[in-house]
């Protein structure tokens, strides 16, 4: 039996046909497992999108360059692990930041540099000072935040707003155990990269509303009372 060489809700997508296993995109382009996003190149894994490049496992936000594991943040880039950040480059374990630039570890702070708390001009100036508009500028100061992130503890697991569940990369769970890249799901077991799914063992990619499925992959779209079963949608 023919498989689909392309897995997308075609009637959901707007010029967006280089893409796969895609929902509700608009103007994107090598975009994967992706819902709701609009504008954007190369990412994989992003939730309610736009204007993101080269990004990994973001929610909710706008204006993302090179970017891992953040949600509700606007014009940031080199940013991972963070949320909830604005106008701000190279974090890493931020929330609520406000044009920070080179900082980990922080809580609702604004004009830091490298954890240094500046003033807005100076911050502004030493900014200025890292070129980042040319490639050895850009290199350069990439090499200087890893190793300035590496002087920190990191964090073991990324857990957001979750009651008894277990895993990395969670956000807004419950009862979900050994699950990895899932947001708003419950009481699933050993799933990966899933959205507001619901009794779930061994799923893997998509959710949206499904419940009850075992052992399948890329399933969603309410589908219900599944297993074994493979690009299944509305049953």
């Amino acid at each position: 039996v023919p498989i689909y060489n392309l897995s997308n809700v075609v009637a959901t997508m707007e010029n967006s046909e280089f893409t796969n296993c895609i929902v509700n995109a608009k103007n994107s382009y090598l975009c994967f497992e992706c819902n709701g996003i609009e504008d954007s190149l190369y990412c994989f894994s992003m939730h309610k999108c736009r204007d993101a490049i080269e990004s990994t496992s973001v929610a909710r936000s706008e204006l993302c360059y090179r970017c891992f594991n953040i949600a509700d943040c606007y014009n940031v880039l080199f940013v991972e692990d963070s949320s909830g950040c604005s106008d701000s480059a190279f974090l890493s374990n931020c929330i609520g930041c406000k044009n920070c630039f080179g900082c980990v570890n922080l809580t609702r702070r604004e004009f830091c540099y490298f954890n240094e708390q500046l003033s807005a001009e100076e911050y502004r100036r030493r900014i200025v000072s890292h070129a980042l508009d040319t490639t050895a500028g850009l290199t350069g100061t990439r090499f200087a935040f890893e190793k300035f992130v590496a002087t920190f503890p990191k964090r073991a697991a990324f857990v957001s707003q979750c009651a008894d569940s277990s895993g990395n990369l969670l956000a807004r769970d419950k009862n979900c155990m050994n699950c990895y890249s899932t947001f708003d799901c419950e009481d699933c077991d050993s799933c990966v990269a899933l959205a507001r799914s619901k009794s779930g063992i061994f799923h893997a990619g998509y959710g949206e509303g499904s419940e009850l499925v075992y052992q399948s992959v890329h399933c969603g779209d309410s589908a219900y009372d599944i297993q074994n079963c493979f690009e299944s949608w509305m049953n």
